[in-house]
């Protein structure tokens, strides 16, 4: 399982920490979640991953099937920055 909670917001900017672990048996739940970010105008959102410790590549393709200009990840472990790189969103990481 895995939680999404606000944990940083200012007039241009939103900051989401992602915790816990993201697996198939979640995705439709992912794909949610991921899905109310692309509502948000006028401000960055970034997803901190600094708490997830799995993500499995059917999540991460959702994620990337459902990027916006405004959304922006940050960090990451490893394992997940590994697995983002060679799935196209290094672009999108702020190291």
């Amino acid at each position: 399982m895995f939680r999404i909670t606000k944990t940083f917001e200012n007039p241009v900017t939103y900051i989401f920490r992602i915790e816990g672990k993201i697996t198939d048996n979640g995705l439709t739940d992912w794909a949610d979640e991921i899905n109310k970010f692309k509502t948000v105008s006028g401000r960055q959102v970034i997803l901190d991953f600094s708490h997830l410790f799995f993500i499995t590549p059917e999540a991460v393709e959702v994620l990337l099937n459902n990027m916006t200009e405004n959304l922006y990840i940050l960090n990451c472990s490893t394992e997940i920055r590994n697995r983002f790189h060679s799935s196209g969103l290094g672009g999108r990481m702020l190291e």
